[in-house]
């Protein structure tokens, strides 16, 4: 490293850099362990297709005034866009369809004798499509509430949680669910056999900042703790609303299965009980947030997936503007290229005129992504090192996280987010790094370094390896050490959320990358002189054995939104593997692979907006 005076102690490096200043402390006040995770009842059989098909979703969100639409121009639209699975509201302030269940009554503006769910859904099956009931239980009418006043939240005075005219939202630990909820749900099932159930807003108050006084929660709390709910949420109330919420999606889950075993659930808030994790990213976001979430779901729990919600809010958050088109292209080429199917997300029925830039785009992309569905079907991330992360919920909003993620991208640098601990113990000799993250779960850690591999930890010093009580002085340190057949290094402190927010010096960017170079070496998977905004994805598909380089031109991420992307051309692209052939799929060419001191070398001409090279 050139750029900073290195001193090495008992066998250990200490750089003395750029870092932030870190006031004199020993390991000890620094370290955090790790955490088990809790178990759980053993989960139902899952199906898999989600994985394997490539599919092209529309997501639409409708509001009631939306169920007078005519079914066969609304799926006519959905038709003409080469869209494949629909995602329908079947719930929400009320019911889409014709129901026979007492207190789910239709929506205000379906006609006598309408059916704007069913009406799709019946269309989508005669196409051979897939579709998805979306059920949102939040605003539950006054009859209801008058009928069943014990299935409802309610404050510490006895009131309930209600909106503007009165409608309300049931407990998660009341009999709602297991009863009502599961005979909507069910009665769905029955009348038109969706391929997915999605439950929104699940939580009661969407999180567990508050908590519900109702006699369902004060009893079972009492029953299980001995005193009565505390005033504000404490450590044993988290805990006891957690497994009151795992219960009760269980119980869910398994009355879908015992319904129609290969249907698909997810729930907005529960990760553990269904098959896929909410995700959610909103225009103007973070230019990497797609890739990191669906990156880390499909790493973290394989079996799953993680379906990414992309839409821009108005002023009014019930409503959606019309998507930006240049973002929703980036969108786009991030699902596909992460292992996530492709998803149109939009408020209403597609039939207002404002909604046709949109969905014309969305044609054209969904048209190329049929023609290459060959590519988009299961998908594995073959990257050779590790994210580990601390746990989060959705949207993941940590920008340390994003700040290393972001860093690692725009290195090129192939990296696997996890937050997971199993990512590591059951393939942990696939990994050339491990980079730790404060929080993250580190069981399997030390193991993984002791038979050969290494590790980094940033801003967390290891619990292993390194003396505790080593003094750092009033010094930024990246240390080193052998433990094992294996090595450790920490680097800290360092805010690295300063890359994220774009303020990090270049300073310490070029010593972090002098860091992966002396960790990595030549077992870098890339090696290229791409600017930093072409995003790459490695991907591998085991069915075909071959991989994919995914390259996504980023460039058009402004503070103020997106524009058009810059042109490059002649992208230089070192790789470490075995391939004898490359071929570029958007712009249709075979490109030139040779071998050079055991890498493979081509280059690509032209990146416009997306490439996407075929490695065999």
């Amino acid at each position: 490293m050139k750029r900073r005076k290195f001193i090495s102690i008992s066998g250990i490096a200490i750089t003395s850099s750029v870092l932030p200043v870190m006031t004199a402390r020993t390991f000890s006040d620094l370290v955090t362990g790790s955490r088990a995770k809790t178990d759980l009842p053993p989960a139902p059989l899952k199906p898999t297709w989600i994985n394997t098909e490539s599919l092209r979703l529309a997501w639409c969100h409708l509001s009631p005034q939306h169920a007078s639409a005519d079914p066969e121009a609304v799926f006519d639209r959905l038709v003409k866009a080469d869209f494949n699975c629909i995602m329908n509201t079947a719930v929400d302030e009320g019911a889409y369809y014709p129901s026979n269940i007492p207190f789910n009554e239709a929506c205000t503006a379906l006609p006598e004798g309408g059916d704007l769910y069913g009406g799709m859904a019946k269309l989508a099956k005669q196409n051979n499509m897939r579709t998805g009931a979306r059920f949102d239980f939040t605003h539950l009418s006054k009859e209801a509430l008058e009928a069943h006043p014990e299935w409802f939240i309610r404050h510490k005075d006895g009131s309930t949680v209600t909106d503007s005219v009165g409608r309300a939202k049931p407990c998660l630990n009341s009999n709602f669910y297991p009863t009502q909820g599961v005979s909507i749900i069910t009665e769905v099932l029955e009348k038109y056999e969706p391929d997915i159930v999605y439950i929104n807003w699940f939580l009661n108050f969407g999180g567990h900042e508050k908590i519900c006084y109702c006699e369902s929660c004060k009893s079972d709390f009492q029953e299980k703790y001995g005193r009565p709910l505390p005033d504000e949420p404490d450590a044993e109330f988290v805990e006891f609303i957690e497994e009151a919420a795992d219960n009760t999606s269980r119980k869910i889950a398994n009355a879908i299965y015992k319904k129609r075993p290969g249907t698909l659930y997810i729930n907005a808030d529960e990760d553990d009980t269904s098959h896929g994790h909410h995700l959610e990213t909103h225009a103007g976001d973070w230019i990497y947030s797609s890739s990191e979430q669906i990156n880390r779901q499909r790493t973290s729990y394989p079996d799953r997936v993680g379906i990414d919600q992309w839409f821009s809010y108005s002023g009014d958050p019930s409503e959606f503007d019309s998507n930006l088109v240049e973002e929703m292209k980036v969108r786009y080429y991030q699902f596909g290229a992460h292992g996530s199917p492709v998803a149109f997300c939009t408020q209403g029925t597609l039939l207002n005129p404002s909604h046709q830039v949109e969905l014309e785009e969305a044609a054209r992309l969904n048209a190329w992504y049929k023609e290459n569905s060959d590519l988009f079907g299961l998908q594995l991330n073959r990257s050779r090192v590790l994210l580990l992360c601390r746990p989060e919920t959705s949207p993941r909003s940590n920008h340390t996280n994003k700040g290393i993620y972001a860093l690692m991208t725009e290195l090129h640098i192939p990296v696997a987010v996890s937050e997971n601990p199993d990512s590591l113990k059951n393939a942990s000799q696939d990994y050339d790094l491990v980079i730790v993250m404060p929080g993250a779960l580190m069981d399997g850690i030390q193991e993984y370094v002791e038979k050969g591999g290494r590790a980094l930890f940033i801003d967390q010093p290891p619990p292993f390896g390194i003396p505790s009580n080593l003094e750092l002085e009033d010094k930024p340190a990246h240390i080193t050490r052998d433990v094992g057949n294996g090595q450790i290094s920490y680097l800290g402190q360092w805010d690295i959320s300063e890359y994220y927010m774009g303020e990090a010096p270049t300073a310490d960017i070029e010593m972090f990358s002098d860091i992966m170079e002396s960790l990595l070496g030549n077992d870098r998977q890339i090696i290229t002189d791409a600017p930093p905004r072409v995003e790459m994805v490695l991907m591998y598909q085991p069915d075909q054995q071959r991989s994919l380089l995914h390259l996504i031109n980023c460039s058009g991420k402004t503070q103020a939104g997106f524009r058009k992307p810059e042109i490059f051309k002649e992208i230089n692209i070192d790789l470490a593997g075995e391939f004898s052939s490359a071929r570029a799929r958007v712009s249709k060419s075979d490109l030139d692979i040779s071998k050079r001191n055991g890498r493979f070398t081509l280059s690509l001409p032209v990146l416009n907006g997306y490439e996407v090279i075929v490695l065999s």
